[in-house]
């Protein structure tokens, strides 16, 4: 089974400033958007009626990655596409995030319905640590994350300074 991600999870990715290929194959959770039917609200929500609740998230997430060259969504089967459309992400938000993607990518970035999971390859091994090191610095100084967590973040950083 994929993994579901909320909302506010989703608007966290934006702290890895240098994603090149965000994949998030099927991972919004319905079930927050289906809230709103049966219970006239969704527990995401920022107070806006008008929007679902992935919309204001991603579009956030996406203007913060400065290197994004392409985003996956998944949702390549019709139906499900259909239900990411109804509960989750506005086709007017989609719309928006796709256009902040091709910006990004100097009119080369796309947004995809594919399911995969074939990461980009770096470019170069400079690159690749650079973003390692980047994502273990911001690991080592979330609160929210577990404090071991934290501190293997650290001693991975400690570990990459001495090579």
């Amino acid at each position: 089974d994929r993994c579901r991600l909320s909302p506010k999870a989703v608007e966290v990715l934006s702290r890895f400033r240098h994603l090149r290929w965000l994949e998030m194959p099927d991972a919004f959770n319905m079930m927050i958007g289906t809230e709103r039917l049966i219970f006239g609200y969704d527990s995401e929500s920022d107070g806006d009626d008008n929007s679902l609740p992935y919309d204001r998230p991603l579009l956030k997430c996406v203007s913060a990655l400065s290197s994004l060259k392409r985003l996956d969504l998944g949702y390549s089967d019709g139906e499900m596409k259909q239900g990411m459309y109804d509960y989750c992400l506005s086709r007017e938000a989609l719309r928006k995030v796709q256009s902040v993607v091709r910006r990004k990518g100097n009119n080369g970035g796309c947004v995809t319905f594919y399911d995969t999971n074939m990461p980009q390859a770096w470019s170069s091994a400079t690159e690749e640590e650079a973003a390692r090191r980047e994502a273990l610095s911001e690991m080592k100084d979330d609160m929210e994350l577990s404090r071991v967590l934290r501190e293997l973040a650290k001693d991975e950083l400690s570990n990459m300074s001495k090579k």
